[in-house]
């Protein structure tokens, strides 16, 4: 996972509700190109550590809604997902495919302890969605990963440069991440809520996003 320097603002609760990096943002599939799960407009996606929520965007086929009335994306606890997408241009799209004579499992979407998806996605309109492989030209670049943000040791430096000091921001995390307008000392309180976070997805409204 990158290594980022992370800036302390107050930004709104729609952006912190997403934990998908900026820069390792896309899948791809052959018959549709790039799809996008942090786009400049609309929710985007977030990962948690049961589901995940939200909208990606492909220039070529619009909008895929990752949970919906009828069904959902799925994450075991483990970073394996299963369950279906629903884009209204594409129909249904499986993150965890069988292929008849294959292993079980081989294609599902997983999520690695780093934070980065690999494996395959299928929809029956569109083909396969290569999250991360060698085998497609396009995933020779790195830029096509996707990368969800996880509490590790860069929320750690941010969290301690801000030790003991009072902040408008937020940057203290003993209610509910955001105290607004009220003032607070970062102190072991706040450190507690980190440590019990470490190494998991980052959770909505989390201040830090890589």
């Amino acid at each position: 996972m990158k290594i980022s320097l992370f800036i302390l603002i107050a930004i709104s609760s729609a952006v912190m509700a997403q934990n998908i990096d900026a820069t390792y943002k896309h899948a791809y599939a052959e018959n549709v190109g790039w799809l996008n799960f942090k786009p400049s407009q609309g929710l985007g996606v977030t990962v948690y550590s049961d589901r995940l929520e939200g909208d990606l965007w492909a220039e070529n086929i619009g909008w895929v809604r990752l949970k919906t009335s009828k069904n959902m994306v799925l994450n075991n606890g483990l970073g394996e997902l299963s369950g279906y997408a629903w884009g209204e241009n594409v129909g249904w799209i499986n993150f965890n495919p069988a292929v008849p004579g294959d292993n079980i499992d081989e294609y599902r979407v997983r999520i690695d302890h780093s934070g980065n998806f690999t494996g395959w996605a299928w929809g029956e309109n569109i083909g396969w969605i290569h999250f991360a492989s060698t085998a497609p030209i396009a995933y020779k670049v790195k830029t096509s990963w996707i990368t969800s943000c996880r509490v590790d040791l860069n929320d750690l430096a941010s969290f301690s440069a801000q030790w003991l000091m009072v902040s408008p921001y937020p940057l203290y995390l003993d209610s509910d991440f955001i105290k607004l307008p009220r003032e607070s000392r970062v102190d072991f309180v706040d450190f507690s809520h980190l440590a019990s976070l470490w190494m998991n997805y980052c959770p909505y409204a989390w201040p830090w996003l890589d």
